[in-house]
């Protein structure tokens, strides 16, 4: 999959964006959650999305593989910020959501 590099960037530039929308007071501390999240996740999705763009998975499939792996993300800081369980797990699908929007965006 020749556009994963601009997959990524369009995940992370997406990604910025809710942050300074939605969470701009703990901008540093989700930044960093999500990369790290990205970083325990990166093999896998990558591994996902070629599978996914060569209809070896459906979006569905896709779409739960991100999902499951939402637990990687470092909650522990996100709940040190303050933020209410529903906050949170808003966040939590919003990121998962803009990896499979983006990867649909590129196929």
């Amino acid at each position: 999959m020749e556009n994963l590099d601009d997959f990524f960037k369009s995940i992370e530039k997406d990604f910025i964006s809710l942050t300074k929308d939605e969470y701009s007071k703990y901008e540093s501390e989700i930044l960093s959650c999500y990369k790290g999240f990205m970083n325990k996740i990166n093999d896998d999705l990558k591994n996902w999305s070629i599978a996914f763009s060569n209809g070896d998975i459906t979006q569905e499939e896709f779409d739960s593989l991100i999902r499951g792996k939402k637990d990687f993300l470092e909650i522990e800081t996100l709940q040190k910020i303050g933020e209410g369980k529903i906050r949170i797990d808003n966040l939590l699908n919003s990121i998962t959501g803009l990896i499979v929007k983006n990867l649909i965006k590129i196929i």
